[in-house]
């Protein structure tokens, strides 16, 4: 699997943590059957981040529909979705989801201790502001 998008902007975005993986996920753009996002694992001080970003921009061979609810917060041009989840051992899960123009940014912290959801909160917003600030990078 490959993807199209360039994965060298997407591993700078979190300084002070360490990329761990990154593998190519989602649909195939028809020109080339290139995959239209990547996943990236980061080990950070105290938590897990995984993050997955696709691009909905270039013609694909299936089609994608996803719906945003109304009371979504918004950050710049995109809405963000976010769900809390505490383990049975008190470690903290939480899925952030940032839908924007053609584009999906979906960030997954595992606290690695039990921190409390705001730590990780803030945390997680940091990472989704700097990827939607940074525009993506489409390899040909």
């Amino acid at each position: 699997m490959v993807s199209y998008l360039d994965q060298r902007p997407l591993a700078a975005l979190s300084p002070g943590c360490a990329v761990t993986g990154i593998h190519p996920q989602g649909v195939e753009r028809i020109s080339d059957h290139h995959y239209n996002g990547l996943a990236l694992l980061l080990r950070c001080e105290g938590h897990w981040h995984e993050v997955e970003v696709t691009d909905y921009t270039q013609p694909l061979s299936q089609i994608v529909q996803f719906h945003v609810p109304d009371d979504a917060p918004t950050i710049g041009d995109a809405r963000l979705v976010r769900t809390f989840a505490r383990a049975p051992d008190g470690r903290w899960r939480l899925t952030a989801t940032a839908l924007g123009r053609g584009t999906s940014i979906r960030v997954v912290s595992q606290s690695v201790s039990g921190s409390l959801p705001e730590t990780i909160d803030a945390e997680q917003l940091d990472v989704i502001h700097r990827l939607l600030a940074a525009p993506l990078v489409l390899n040909p």
